[in-house]
């Protein structure tokens, strides 16, 4: 029996996502000082908008707390991040 799991986000959050991490925050309003991911797979995650200011794109996951690094958007979005 074919699984129905989504593999990828849709195109529209994928969008999102990209135009938030391209425009380095420049609109996002929130009094909290991190952008919060979450994963086609389940996790969660968080990045700091000063440091996605700077240019560093990462993301820290909220269940190890380990630090996923990424070489630019496309990378973020194919291993399954998007904007929460």
């Amino acid at each position: 029996m074919p699984s129905s799991k989504a593999t990828q986000w849709s195109t529209t959050l994928q969008a999102e996502t990209r135009e938030l991490i391209e425009s380095r925050g420049e609109h996002f309003r929130s009094l909290d000082v991190n952008l919060h991911f979450k994963n086609i797979d389940g996790r969660y995650g968080r990045m700091s908008l000063l440091d996605l200011y700077r240019g560093e794109l990462y993301i820290v996951d909220k269940r190890d707390s380990c630090r996923r690094d990424f070489a630019d958007v496309d990378a973020l979005l194919v291993a399954g991040w998007a904007i929460d």
